[in-house]
């Protein structure tokens, strides 16, 4: 029984193209629903539906990315308490101009409060500068990698969580802050003078 003539491609050992993989895109939401159930029942292709199939995919790397996760959140305790002994370190230095404030009149709790606003504008710019990076890097991962942009991806788009990770690090600030503040309040000034002297 003879199957016809073989292709040209065929004769030459080649592989002849074919259609292994089709996108439908739908008109309304019903064509998502019915359409790669029909395919699935009706044919012998399979359709395979993005948003699930991603979804399938993470939920099988699940542990992986639980991992990440906790990797992330103590990559986050150690840049918060790097923030913290840079902030201390950086207020405990000043403790003579802090002094030197005091002998010129300024009242304990002016120099208190000038210590910790500036604890508290250092972590905002430091919050909010280190946000907007994040946003840039992620916009340049985007760009540089099209399968980011393919799962849906917003590089500038804020999120909710945003807020809370930049009042952690005002927390982190004012605790910072805090500790060379209360030192005012029983401060040798004659001491501390001669010393940053």
């Amino acid at each position: 029984h003879d199957h016809g003539a073989p292709t040209p491609a065929a004769s030459r050992g080649e592989l002849a193209p074919e259609v292994t993989a089709l996108l439908v895109r739908y008109r309304n939401a019903s064509g998502a629903i019915r359409i790669p159930s029909l395919i699935n029942r009706q044919t012998d292709m399979q359709a395979a539906v993005p948003a699930i199939e991603t979804t399938r995919l993470l939920s099988l790397l699940g542990v992986g990315i639980d991992g990440v996760r906790l990797f992330a959140w103590l990559l986050a305790a150690v840049g918060g308490l790097s923030i913290f002994v840079t902030l201390l370190n950086a207020a405990s230095a000043r403790e003579g101009d802090l002094a030197l404030l005091r002998v010129m009149g300024a009242t304990r709790a002016r120099v208190f409060g000038t210590v910790m606003i500036e604890g508290l504008i250092t972590a905002l710019v430091g919050g909010v500068l280190g946000i907007v990076l994040g946003h840039a890097g992620l916009a340049a991962a985007a760009q540089s990698f099209g399968a980011l942009g393919d799962l849906g991806l917003a590089p500038w788009q804020p999120h909710p969580g945003e807020l809370v990770i930049l009042g952690i690090v005002l927390a982190i600030g004012l605790a910072a802050a805090l500790i060379p503040a209360l030192r005012i309040f029983r401060i040798d000034l004659a001491a501390t003078l001669a010393r940053a002297s």
